[in-house]
């Protein structure tokens, strides 16, 4: 969890967790350490360390859900940019791993499943309405880099006949 929040800041997508970030990649998140420690010892102060666990997994399946549905998008797509390591790697895999960490987090908590939801659009919509241009790129510019060349690749097999006089 601390080098996730690490990761989320140091992308500056949402302000104000820029006090988690670091200065390198390879540098320890110790604000992250301390932050997630703190959320972590009050439910262990509580008394029960099992208040905490479906909160954790939910977030982690949600953080999970979100990579696969963007590998998705990148995979099925055809992004030029997406190049994943994997041999194995199929969009339809991608589209699988998301649907399945929906449906956990369903089965595990129907009020957690949602609450994490809420707060991963809440997210969405934040840094969406923040306009912070990164150079990543788009998926709805790879959709469109995608319908572009398809309808040119569909144009150059028609036989136009044409005559000329």
């Amino acid at each position: 969890a601390p080098q996730l929040l690490k990761s989320m800041a140091n992308d500056k997508h949402i302000g104000f967790l820029s006090a988690f970030g670091t200065e390198s990649e390879d540098a320890e998140p110790k604000r992250a350490i301390v932050f997630t420690t703190c959320i972590a010892s009050v439910f262990c102060l509580a008394g029960n360390v099992n208040y905490i666990t479906p909160i954790i997994t939910m977030f982690f399946l949600a953080m999970y859900g979100t990579i696969n549905v963007s590998c998705f998008i990148s995979g099925y797509l055809k992004s030029p940019g997406f190049r994943p390591k994997w041999k194995y790697f199929h969009w339809s895999t991608a589209l699988i791993g998301a649907s399945m960490c929906l449906v956990l987090m369903f089965v595990i908590s129907v009020l957690y499943a949602f609450i994490a939801l809420i707060l991963a659009g809440g997210m969405f919509v934040y840094i969406r309405n923040n306009k912070d241009v990164k150079e990543w790129g788009s998926a709805i510019v790879g959709f469109r880099l995608e319908q572009a060349t398809t309808a040119l690749l569909d144009l150059s097999e028609i036989n136009f006949n044409i005559r000329l006089k």
